[in-house]
């Protein structure tokens, strides 16, 4: 069947909101971005387990069928204090069937650090009293001329097919 959101960020309706939002002048890439960063359920979570504990999966009963990334959360912030001596992943690219299956490419696999690292920097502006503004993700749409911009577009892939495709 047909994907319900639109995939022209062109279009005056979605011009439109993304006018309004203050994100007009923002690319496919920087949208995406921003998405990713704001909206918790694009990215699997961390496995707070793995990084506990010794063994190639810390403390976590599901091993290599867990659903939670296991990497380094120090890693993740760039502050790994024994770096390559650590024992714990430095490899978003080591849970690339996770994050694939989560319909991120490998352009987006390769600047997860990046955006772990904006995620952290959000929260803790947030948790200060400092405003993030960011889109809503509801998928509660039900027509092409909705408010909603389909997400799994803006990630590269729609696994319905889309009635336009004008956007990357």
């Amino acid at each position: 069947k047909p994907c319900t959101n639109s995939h022209d960020l062109q279009s005056p309706h979605n011009e439109a909101i993304l006018s309004n939002n203050g994100l007009g002048n923002l690319d496919i890439t920087e949208l995406r971005q921003l998405l990713l960063q704001n909206e918790p359920t694009l990215l699997p979570e961390v496995c707070s387990f793995y990084n506990k504990g010794t063994g190639p999966y810390g403390a976590c009963i599901y091993k290599q069928n867990c659903k939670k990334l296991h990497i380094c959360l120090h890693f993740m912030l760039d502050a790994c204090p024994i770096g390559g001596q650590c024992e714990r992943s430095h490899s978003f690219l080591e849970n690339r069937n996770l994050l694939e299956n989560c319909r991120l490419n490998i352009e987006m696999i390769c600047d997860l650090q990046t955006t772990f690292r904006n995620i952290c920097e959000i929260r803790r502006r947030e948790a200060v009293g400092d405003t993030v503004k960011g889109l809503s993700s509801s998928h509660a749409c039900s027509n092409v001329d909705s408010v909603e911009i389909c997400m799994f577009f803006l990630r590269k892939h729609c696994s319905f097919k889309g009635t336009e495709t004008t956007a990357g």
